[in-house]
């Protein structure tokens, strides 16, 4: 008589080598999802703080020539300079802002500090500064770094 083997049958279902490799694959895909999200927003907020220092320089070059119609860019660059810090500059130019740009600016730059904030600059661990005008050049706002531990 011929006896018939029987094969155990095999269970269906997912090995546990099978299982981890899965979970390995969603967390390299998860990471990497993560990693282009931040940077897609850190460069957001960087765009959004060259707009407004962009906005700022704007605002300058309409004030002094505004100021320069009746006055003498000597007059202009004084009562500029007269200015001593960043926020009090910024409050001699914010009629020349926008009202979004003038609420984002002025709110969050404290006079006594030469620094000029936002939110999208304090993410960015930046401010802006609106430099002393120099004879013989024109005004400047400059983009700068926070120094550590401030």
């Amino acid at each position: 008589m011929n006896a018939v083997l029987a094969l155990p049958r095999r269970k269906s279902g997912f090995t546990l080598i099978e299982v981890i490799v899965v979970i390995a694959i969603i967390g390299i895909m998860t990471s990497l999802v993560i990693t282009v999200y931040r940077n897609v927003a850190q460069d957001s907020r960087d765009v959004v703080a060259r707009q407004q220092q962009a906005a700022l320089q704007n605002a300058i070059n309409n004030w002094v020539t505004t100021q320069t119609v009746s006055l003498p860019i000597s007059a202009v660059r004084t009562s500029y300079n007269n200015a001593a810090d960043s926020p009090s500059r910024l409050d001699l130019i914010k009629d020349y802002l926008d009202e979004r740009t003038k609420n984002h600016l002025v709110g969050l730059s404290p006079t006594g500090t030469d620094a000029v904030n936002s939110g999208a600059l304090a993410k960015l661990n930046r401010h802006l500064l609106l430099s002393t005008w120099a004879a013989g050049s024109y005004p400047q706002v400059q983009m700068i770094d926070n120094a550590a531990g401030n």
